[in-house]
C-alpha cells in the first residue's frame, strides 16, 4: 500500500515505481521486472526477464497507472465513474489488440495484469501491467543517429508498417496516432506497428504534424473525417519525413513548424522528398495528397504500388518481371517477410499471356527430354549390336546356350522402339493442375489444422479495383471447415474441403484454399482419475444428461452458494497446475467461485462501461454465470492478451487430461453466446472432456441445447 504522505509529491515515474514495489513477483509465474527502458506521458516501460527451460527470455513490461490526476469532482461517485470509464477504455484497447495478434507486423501483447490502485488505504484508481515484445523504437534509433536513411531501408519500413496498418484497417481498427514514435524494429529486422491509441476515444485524431487536411479543417467534427484514408495520409507524411532528412514538407531554417502545417492544410503542392527516387517519391506524394480523391484509398493500394516498384527494379531488362518466390507454382507469397523489402521480395503475378508462354516452354522442354532419351536409347542399341556381332564371330569361345542369349538380345533390340512409341504417342492419364486465374494473392493456398483449431490465411494482393472491403469468404463443406467474414478458418470434422475467397465486386475473381482437417491427436491418460462431478440436489439447478448447465438459457438460483470451487475441481486443477510446472509453465486461478451478488456487480459495471449488448458478449448476467456453480475458473488472467501465450497453448492441449474443457472456444461463439475465452475452464470429468475435445464440440452441441437470453 502506498503511504498517504507520498500522494501529493509523486509524479508518474515515482508512482510506477511504488506500484511495482507492491506487486508480487514473478508476474505471470516466471517474469521479473528489471531496469527501466523509457517512459511516456502515461506509462513507464521496463525490461522483463524470465528463465524458461534453462533459456533466458526478455520482454518489455509496460506499467500504466489510471488515476484522476489533478481533476476535481463533485463527489466520490463522480470520481469513481470517471475512473471506471478510463479503466473500460484501456480494457477495450486490449480487446482490439487481441484482434491483431496474428499479424506479424503489429506489436504483440503477451500478458496483462491489472488491479486497484490503493493509496493511503483509499482506492485512487487502477493500474495495468502489460508484457509485450521487446523491440527497438524507430524514433529512438533516429534520436541516437542509428537509423539508416537509405531508400532501401525506408521502403522496407514502408512495407512492414503498411502491412500492419492494412491488417488493422481490415479489422475495422483505426490506429489514431500514426507517427514514427509508434514504429518499431524487431531483432529479426521486421518493422512493426505499435502504440495504438484506442483508449482516448473517437475524438482523438492524432498530432497536427501528420494530420490529413480534411481532418484538420473539420475542427469540431474532425472525428467524422478521421478514416482509414486519413491514416494513409499520416503514414505518407512519416515516409516523407524519413526521405527528407527528418523534415516534414515546407519545414526548414526559415519556416516555423506552424507555418509549414498551415501551408499543408491549405492544400499547397508538396515538393518531392529530397532523398527519394522519382518513383518512390511519386508513391509518397500520392499518399500525402491533400485531396482524398487523389490519395490512396487504402494502405493496401500503397503497398501494391510499392511492390510494383520493387518488381520493376528487380526485373531483368527486356524480360517480363521476375517472380522472386520460393514456391514452385509461384501463386502465393510465403510470409510477410516478402513484404519487408529484402532482396527476394518482389511478387509479379504472371499475366495470362505469360502463363501460356510458360506452358509452351514446358511442352518444348518435355519434347527435348524425350528426344534426348531416344538418342540415348539409340546409342545403347548400337553398342549392344556391335557387341553381339563380335560375340557371334568368335563361336569357339561361346557356349551352345548362346542361342538363348541371342533370343534375349533380340527381344531387347525391339524394346527401344516400343518405349519411343509410348513416349511420343501415349497421352498422360493425370489431369494437369489448372492455372489459378485469380488476381488474389495469399500467403498460403493450403492449410492443415486439427478439429477445433483455427488458422487465417493473409490476403497479400487484390484484383485491380478491389480491396479488403470486397472479401467474400465461403466454405464448400461446412461439415468439415467453416470460415468467418474475415477469413478465420475453423476445423469442424476430419476431411478435406475448399474455402473460397471471392471478390464481391467481381465474382469471376476467386481463389480456393484447400483445407485438410485432421482428428485431434489425444494424449494418453486415464479418464477415471478425473471423475464426473457429483449431482447436487438443490431446487432450481438444471441438469441435462447428468450435467449441470449454466448458460444464457439456463440459470442458477440466486441463493445457490457452494462458497468456493468444488473440491473435485480444485483437486484436478492442482494436478493440472503441477503438470504445467513440470513443463516450465506457471498456471494459477485468477477468478474462481463467484456469488450471485458479486457477478451482478461485475456485470453492471461492464454494462455501464460498454453497454449491455457488448457486455453480454463477454460477461454473464447474474444467475447465468458458470462461476456460481463452483465448477468454473479463470486461469492467469481473464483477458484477450492471454490468447497465444505458451500457457494458453498448453492449457488447450492438456486441460482435458484433467477433466476440464475450454468452455467458450473461438469457433463456437454463435453457439455459446460468448466471445473466445481461452482462460475459462469448466470441470466436466475426464470421460466427457475427452469426448468433447475429440469431437471438437462445445457443451451446447453435445447436449443439443441453445444459449440465449429470453429477452
Amino acid at each position: 500500500m502506498i503511504q498517504e504522505e507520498q500522494r501529493e509529491m509523486m509524479n508518474n515515474n515515482e508512482l510506477t515505481d511504488q506500484i511495482l514495489s507492491t506487486v508480487r513477483q514473478p508476474l505471470w509465474g516466471i517474469w521479473y521486472v528489471r531496469e527501466k527502458l523509457g517512459e511516456g506521458s502515461s506509462s513507464v516501460v521496463f525490461r522483463g526477464e524470465a528463465v524458461r527451460r534453462n533459456k533466458t527470455e526478455y520482454s518489455a513490461v509496460k506499467v500504466e497507472p489510471i488515476t484522476a490526476g489533478d481533476m476535481t469532482f463533485r463527489d466520490e461517485s463522480q470520481k469513481a465513474a470517471y475512473l471506471d470509464e478510463q479503466f473500460g477504455k484501456v480494457s477495450h484497447e486490449s480487446t482490439l489488440l487481441y484482434e491483431l495478434k496474428d499479424c506479424p507486423n503489429v506489436v504483440n501483447y503477451k500478458d496483462e495484469y491489472y488491479s486497484d490502485l490503493v493509496i493511503g488505504g483509499k482506492k485512487e484508481g487502477y493500474f495495468f501491467i502489460r508484457r509485450m515484445e521487446l523491440l527497438t523504437g524507430v524514433q529512438d534509433m533516429i534520436n541516437s543517429q542509428k537509423f539508416t536513411y537509405t531508400e532501401e531501408n525506408v521502403r522496407k519500413l514502408a512495407a512492414g508498417i503498411g502491412a500492419g496498418l492494412s491488417a488493422a484497417h481490415a479489422k475495422g481498427i483505426l490506429h489514431r496516432d500514426i507517427t514514427p514514435e509508434n514504429f518499431y524494429l524487431s531483432g529479426e529486422g521486421k518493422y512493426k506497428l505499435g502504440g495504438f491509441n484506442t483508449w482516448e476515444g473517437s475524438d482523438y485524431v492524432g498530432p497536427e504534424d501528420y494530420m490529413a487536411p480534411e481532418v484538420y479543417r473539420a475542427k469540431g467534427n474532425a472525428a467524422e473525417k478521421y478514416t482509414p484514408q486519413a491514416e494513409v495520409f499520416s503514414f505518407g507524411m512519416c515516409l516523407y519525413q524519413l526521405m527528407n532528412r527528418g523534415l516534414l514538407p515546407f519545414e526548414g531554417n526559415n519556416t516555423t513548424r506552424e507555418a509549414a502545417i498551415d501551408r499543408r492544410m491549405l492544400g499547397a503542392q508538396l515538393p518531392p522528398p529530397c532523398d527519394a527516387s522519382k518513383e518512390f517519391a511519386d508513391i509518397i506524394l500520392k499518399a500525402c495528397s491533400p485531396e482524398p480523391s487523389a490519395r490512396y484509398s487504402t494502405a493496401g493500394q500503397l503497398l501494391a504500388d510499392l511492390n510494383a516498384l520493387n518488381r520493376a527494379e528487380l526485373a531483368p531488362a527486356g524480360d517480363e518481371p521476375t517472380v522472386y518466390l520460393k514456391s514452385p507454382d509461384q501463386l502465393a507469397i510465403q510470409d510477410y517477410d516478402d513484404l519487408d523489402g529484402g532482396e527476394d521480395v518482389a511478387y509479379t503475378r504472371p499475366t495470362r499471356k505469360s502463363r501460356q508462354n510458360r506452358n509452351l516452354m514446358i511442352l518444348i522442354i518435355i519434347a527435348l527430354i524425350a528426344l534426348i532419351a531416344v538418342m540415348i536409347l539409340g546409342i545403347t542399341l548400337a553398342l549392344k549390336n556391335n557387341k553381339s556381332s563380335d560375340s557371334s564371330s568368335d563361336t569357339a569361345q561361346v557356349p551352345a546356350a548362346s542361342e538363348e542369349t541371342s533370343a534375349t538380345e533380340a527381344q531387347e533390340a525391339t524394346e527401344p522402339d516400343t518405349v519411343t512409341e509410348e513416349v511420343s504417342t501415349e497421352p498422360t492419364t493425370e489431369k494437369p493442375t489448372e492455372p489459378n486465374e485469380s488476381d488474389f494473392v495469399l500467403d498460403k493456398t493450403s492449410i492443415t489444422i486439427e478439429v477445433g483449431q483455427s488458422e487465417m490465411p493473409m490476403v497479400i494482393g487484390y484484383p485491380e479495383g478491389t480491396s479488403d472491403a470486397d472479401e467474400l469468404w465461403t466454405s464448400e463443406d461446412e461439415s468439415i471447415a467453416t470460415v468467418d467474414g474475415i477469413g478465420n478458418i475453423y476445423g469442424v470434422a476430419p476431411g478435406q474441403c475448399d474455402i473460397v475467397l471471392t471478390s464481391a465486386a467481381d465474382s469471376s475473381q476467386f481463389v480456393k484454399i484447400r483445407v485438410t482437417v485432421k482428428a485431434k491427436e489425444m494424449n494418453e491418460f486415464d479418464p477415471s482419475e478425473s471423475p464426473a462431478p457429483e449431482k447436487v440436489d438443490y431446487p432450481g439447478l438444471t441438469y441435462i444428461d447428468g450435467i449441470l448447465v449454466a448458460n444464457k438459457t439456463y440459470s442458477v438460483p440466486r441463493d445457490y452458494d457452494p462458497g468456493d470451487i468444488l473440491p473435485i475441481a480444485q483437486e484436478r486443477f492442482n494436478a493440472l497446475q503441477q503438470a504445467a510446472a513440470e513443463d516450465g509453465l506457471s498456471l494459477w486461478i485468477c477468478s474462481g467461485y463467484r456469488s450471485y451478488d458479486y457477478q451482478a456487480s461485475l456485470y453492471n459495471n461492464y454494462v455501464a462501461s460498454d453497454g449491455q449488448a457488448n457486455a453480454d458478449t463477454y460477461s454473464a448476467r447474474p444467475g447465468h454465470s458458470e462461476h456460481q456453480t463452483g465448477l468454473a475458473m479463470d486461469i492467469n488472467m481473464a483477458d484477450s492478451a492471454f490468447a497465444g501465450t505458451p500457457e494458453a497453448i498448453w492449457l488447450a492441449e492438456h486441460c482435458y487430461e484433467y477433466g476440464f474443457i475450454i468452455r467458450y472456444p473461438a469457433d463456437k461463439v454463435d453457439i455459446t453466446g460468448y466471445k473466445y475465452e481461452p482462460w475459462h475452464l469448466r470441470y466436466v470429468g475426464g470421460e466427457l472432456a475427452k469426448e468433447l475435445t475429440e469431437k471438437g464440440i462445445c457443451l451446447e452441441e453435445y447436449l443439443g441445447i441453445d444459449s440465449k437470453y429470453s429477452e
